[in-house]
């Protein structure tokens, strides 16, 4: 442990760092003043999400450079809430794929390639060789998980799974960078209800403060509820949507033999809620679609799986392109979805995809949410299937279908 005068002089320099990222980063700086500094005997450093601790010793051979990042990584963690996301899931690989997304996130805040952190080069690459900061922790989590069941099976790993404490057991996980930078133990202590609810405050607070321009895009599209509030009312829209257009609940899913009538998607109402199922959801991607209205659009999705109370689905993202449906039942199951893309647009390749796509069975509805800047096909392109056209920030008018402006 330091003596007094080491403390003192090592307080000065975090203090400088905290300065220093509130005047290169004021969003991330001004969130890393919410948060005292402390000592411990703790090996490297910890956040609870109510202080950041460092452990003298670690704290005093860092550079100006390594303090600052492990401020911001310290705060990215409580950002994304990763303390309190993962629960159930092997803590040691989650805490893998938590720190690959922070320090990518934190390279590219302070602009820079690389960095080495007490003599480690961090880890920042997904198993893919993707960014961290492109994907979800539980994207990266599922790729780790993914890639070790592969050695398993292959026998060239070693055996996947966990121990007593969670740690995986696996010898396929990388080891280098982590645990170097901090320690995820106080993360089980937290308490997620108050926490989560205290740090989207200080995020709200921020962002009245200093906007969302300067955020990266990978934490734009993860605080889609706090950036940009959803702008539908998705419950009562599809109710009125399947009502208007049949007057009854009663469900058939579209047959490809059979194209005189209009089917609406199921809508149950019973004694516990109201859920709807077997939509093809589209978000658009391509060139013309912004960051914010790429949220904009998550939070439209996120916002219908939360007001009903449920939903399932598929979720495909387009340009020119269509990329193949993943499933979805859950507001999680959205928010790790990667958005692809970046072409130009074509709403017909959205139905001509349907149609190879769907051979045996077509989706009982489809949304498309885009700024509908491109050439409408016909309706008849749609086969029958009933289609609600989510128009984000723009004017456009679709020649049919139902239309829904969310500006």
């Amino acid at each position: 442990m330091l003596d007094k005068n080491e403390i003192r002089a090592l307080s000065v320099r975090i203090a400088g760092a905290r300065a220093d990222l509130l005047n290169m980063t004021p969003f991330f700086g001004r969130l890393i003043l919410r948060l005292p500094v402390g000592y411990a005997d703790c090996g490297t450093a910890f956040t609870d999400m109510q202080r950041i601790v460092f452990d003298p010793g670690f704290a005093k051979q860092l550079g100006d450079k390594e303090l600052a990042f492990v401020l911001l990584h310290e705060i990215l963690h409580c950002v994304l809430h990763h303390c309190t996301r993962g629960r159930g899931l092997m803590q040691y690989t989650f805490n893998v794929a938590c720190d690959i997304v922070v320090n990518s996130l934190a390279l590219q805040i302070l602009g820079i390639g690389e960095l080495e952190v007490a003599g480690e080069s961090v880890m920042h690459l997904a198993p893919n060789g993707q960014e961290g900061r492109e994907l979800t922790a539980e994207a990266v989590y599922d790729m780790l998980t993914d890639h070790d069941r592969q050695q398993d099976k292959s026998g060239s790993g070693g055996k996947a799974g966990s121990d007593d404490d969670g740690r995986s057991s696996s010898d396929t996980l990388p080891k280098d960078g982590y645990g170097k930078i901090d320690s995820h133990d106080a993360w089980g202590s937290v308490d997620a209800s108050a926490c989560d609810d205290l740090w989207d405050s200080y995020v709200k607070e921020a962002l009245n403060a200093f906007g969302a321009g300067s955020l990266p895009g990978g934490i734009k599209r993860t605080l889609v509820n706090i950036l940009r509030p959803a702008k539908v009312e998705w419950k009562q829209l599809l109710h009125d949507f399947i009502k208007n257009n049949r007057g009854d609940y009663s469900f058939i899913r579209p047959d490809r033999r059979f194209q005189g009538d209009i089917l609406m998607p199921s809508f149950i109402e019973n004694s516990t809620g109201e859920s709807v199922e077997g939509l093809w959801v589209l978000i658009d991607t391509s060139a013309s679609i912004s960051d914010d209205q790429l949220a904009a659009a998550y939070s439209e999705i996120i916002a219908a799986a939360d007001q009903l109370d449920g939903i399932e689905g598929m979720l495909s993202f387009f340009d020119a392109a269509v990329s193949t449906p993943q499933p979805f039942a859950s507001r999680e199951d959205i928010a790790k979805m990667e958005p692809i893309g970046g072409g130009g647009t074509s709403f017909r390749a959205i139905f001509e995809y349907m149609e190879a796509y769907f051979e045996h069975e077509l989706p009982i509805a489809v949304i498309i949410i885009t700024d509908g800047q491109a050439a409408y096909p016909k309706e008849e392109a749609a086969l029958g299937v009933p289609v609600m056209w989510v128009i984000m920030n723009s004017h456009e008018d679709p020649p049919w279908g139902v239309v829904v402006h969310a500006e």
